[in-house]
């Protein structure tokens, strides 16, 4: 949604801040590209990422990179610059702590409008950074959770990935109308289905990490598996918790 002020002949500028993999900025970030109406998405990353049309990447020096605090630091400071000579629209950022800290600061600094993905959902107001394992999202918020509410509520916009997230922010007071449910999209030019002869019913695609919970798959697949036999799952990916899903896969019966 164009600032209200917008008519539909205007061109917007968007300033972006964000730390996601290019596979994401692939899906969130192509697509506001697309919009007629969009004239420059200015996105500021630790590193430049994937080549598209619109698109400007601002980035620290690179040594900045082994120095988190300083990078953070810096991309505030470059955050401020674009808002006060590109004079951008909206600021948008993916992911609370640290890209939607630095960007609301930015948006209140130099008076712009701002909004806040919450890409993985309310475990992102239970710590600081990263996505806190085994959290349980009915208990109260902490220090922190507290301040990132604060700014929520005063926020422009907010968007969240699914229904949960919604019904968890506006439980804690956050403005209905000002939350926005937007799944993140599939490339449907680069994935689509083919006629080919299947091998696997279901298939996993992510770093086998314990915050993913590849587990509750294991889980259903062997629920699954007591009317179909045959079923087969497919898992692309590794990572620390590999280990740990083959000796589950071996305790539900279901390693082969």
């Amino acid at each position: 949604r164009l600032p209200e002020e917008k008519t539909e002949a205007s061109v917007v500028k968007i300033l972006v801040s964000l730390g996601l993999g290019d596979s994401l900025i692939e899906c969130l970030i192509r697509p506001i590209t697309q919009l007629e109406q969009v004239q420059e998405v200015l996105l500021v990353r630790t590193r430049p990422g994937l080549k598209l049309p619109k698109v400007r990447y601002y980035c620290p020096p690179r040594f900045m990179s082994k120095l988190p605090p300083l990078a953070t630091l810096y991309k505030l400071f470059i955050l401020l610059y674009l808002s006060i000579i590109k004079k951008p629209d909206l600021i948008q950022s993916f992911l609370i702590f640290p890209h939607g800290v630095i960007a609301f600061a930015a948006s209140k600094l130099t008076r712009k409008h701002v909004s806040i993905m919450l890409n993985a959902g309310p475990v992102e107001l239970y710590g600081i950074g990263g996505s806190p394992l085994g959290v349980d999202v009915t208990k109260p918020l902490h220090w922190s959770g507290k301040i990132y509410l604060w700014m929520l509520k005063r926020c422009d916009a907010i968007l969240v990935i699914n229904s949960l997230t919604k019904v968890f922010l506006v439980e804690h007071g956050v403005n209905k109308e000002r939350i926005h449910i937007l799944p993140q999209p599939v490339n449907t030019h680069k994935y689509h289905p083919m006629l080919i002869p299947k091998r696997y019913d279901v298939i996993s695609v992510g770093r086998l990490a314990p915050v993913k919970h590849i587990e509750v798959l294991f889980k259903a697949i062997a629920v699954v598996k007591l009317n179909h036999p045959d079923i087969k799952a497919g898992i692309v990916g590794d990572g620390p918790f590999r280990g740990s899903l083959e000796d589950i896969a071996t305790e539900l019966g279901i390693s082969e």
